[in-house]
């Protein structure tokens, strides 16, 4: 989960190091919805690897979840179409 959070950090600018927590439980969360939507049992990526194209999913899906909290009116539909065409690969 390390390397994905480095990777959250990357492509968003965090506003300071307290949002770590924060990016944290966004990563599990994008890990958690990844898991549901592959039909894979809950903790299966804490166990096992992931594919290249599930962690990309994770990344960009923590880092909306991260920047739609800064901005309520947020709401992008071509994330959760890329979200989902990496999933299905």
């Amino acid at each position: 989960m390390n390397r994905i959070l480095e990777k959250v950090k990357a492509s968003i600018s965090p506003d300071n190091s307290s949002d770590e927590t924060l990016l944290r439980n966004y990563v599990e969360a994008a890990i958690h919805y990844a898991e549901c939507y592959q039909h894979v049992p809950s903790g299966t990526y804490a166990e096992h690897p992931m594919s290249q194209n599930t962690e990309e999913a994770i990344v960009l899906l923590a880092a909306y979840y991260y920047e739609r909290g800064k901005d309520s009116s947020h709401s992008n539909l071509q994330v959760w179409n890329t979200v989902s065409t990496l999933l299905r690969r």
